[in-house]
């Protein structure tokens, strides 16, 4: 395993006559030696990101690639929302660099040192069957595809893709469940703020008659705005912490998707490897029954079966490689998705019972005070 440190930082907007897009930097620190820099720095665009997703896709079925934000078309030039993908391509980099196999790719190596990506990009795009929209066009439906079924005897896939729906379903559900406490927290929020309001307006009216009570609307005033910032605070932790990591976990369960449907491609592939050997295999037999003398025609018939018998062969290791290796990623994903969500849920219950904590030292030092 080599080292790699990399980062994405300093998204800026760029405007153009036709279009507008964010850049990012690309930060890259690494010791493996097919780099020819120690540390290099280039600029890409989502698009780009895209890119690199699809052709690993592509050519590392059975891997459990870590997943690309979504797109977004409205609001997507937003400050939020920069930031967030931001954090999103830049956790997905560092896994990529961190996964054994995918960390010496030249694909990733190219994206992450090229200096002049869209010409070098033209130049792969003549050299390989599928344009760079083809490319990006796989990238995106890829995100949004279906589970590929095929006669399935092996019971782990076959509970992984049961899982999988079930844990769809599941976060969904957790998610939905985190917009309904966002929302009431923001209600409560807004609650607060409106008795601060009154409270301040009420005190302003009464403090050239009675300054005491003028006094103490104050001091309830400032309490309830206090409150509502914590309250607003505390929605917007449970977005930026429970709420983006469910969202993540969705988009990992797409990743699976993605892996499970590789290894199916695979495993079509050997079928129809193996369709392709019965054919000629039939066709030389036919031949072989009219003929005993060994002609031309039984020669060539007879090469064309080793092909086939050759390519079943291979075609039926690439299935069981790509199995052995979703399994390796299946009960990776099942540790590392375990550790994530118990300190992210750790991480939400402690910041939750720090604001209550917070609230209640507020409210009880307001009635110390009365």
């Amino acid at each position: 395993m080599f080292r790699f440190d990399v980062r994405v930082v300093d998204p800026q907007k760029v405007n153009e006559p036709m279009s507008s897009y964010v850049i990012y930097k690309v930060k890259t620190w690494t010791n493996n030696p097919s780099y020819r820099l120690y540390e290099s720095s280039v600029t890409r665009r989502y698009n780009d990101f895209l890119w690199l997703n699809s052709r690993l896709i592509e050519k590392y079925p059975g891997v459990i690639l870590p997943p690309l934000p979504e797109k977004q078309a409205v609001g997507r030039f937003d400050e939020d929302f920069i930031e967030n993908r931001r954090m999103g391509l830049h956790k997905m980099l560092r896994k990529m660099t961190s996964h054994h196999l995918l960390q010496t790719d030249e694909d990733l190596r190219f994206f992450l040192e090229s200096e002049n990506f869209i010409a070098d990009v033209g130049t792969k795009k003549r050299e390989s069957s599928k344009g760079l929209m083809d490319l990006l066009g796989d990238a995106m439906s890829n995100a949004t595809q279906t589970l590929l079924r095929m006669p399935e005897v092996d019971e782990f896939f076959e509970g992984w893709r049961n899982q999988v729906d079930a844990l769809e379903q599941q976060l969904k559900g957790l998610s939905k469940g985190i917009e309904t406490l966002v929302r009431i927290r923001r209600e409560m929020a807004g609650s607060m703020g409106d008795m601060a309001d009154a409270s301040a307006v009420f005190a302003a009216s009464v403090e050239s008659k009675k300054p005491r009570l003028s006094e103490s609307l104050g001091a309830f005033a400032d309490t309830h705005r206090r409150v509502q910032e914590i309250r607003d605070l505390q929605a917007k932790q449970d977005l930026t912490g429970l709420q983006a990591m469910i969202d993540e976990q969705l988009r990992i369960v797409g990743s699976i998707r993605i892996a499970l449907n590789g290894r199916t491609k695979t495993y079509q592939a050997w079928q129809t490897a193996e369709a392709l050997l019965a054919r000629r295999q039939d066709a030389l037999d036919k031949v072989v029954s009219v003929s005993k003398i060994r002609t031309d025609k039984i020669s060539v018939l007879q090469m064309d079966v080793d092909d086939a018998t050759k390519h079943v062969v291979q075609s039926r290791r690439d299935f069981q490689r790509v199995s052995e290796l979703l399994k390796e990623e299946l009960s990776k994903f099942q540790t590392t998705r375990l550790d994530e969500v118990t300190a992210t849920v750790r991480r939400f219950a402690k910041e939750m019972a720090e604001s209550q904590r917070e609230v209640l030292g507020i409210l009880i030092s307001q009635v110390r005070k009365c």
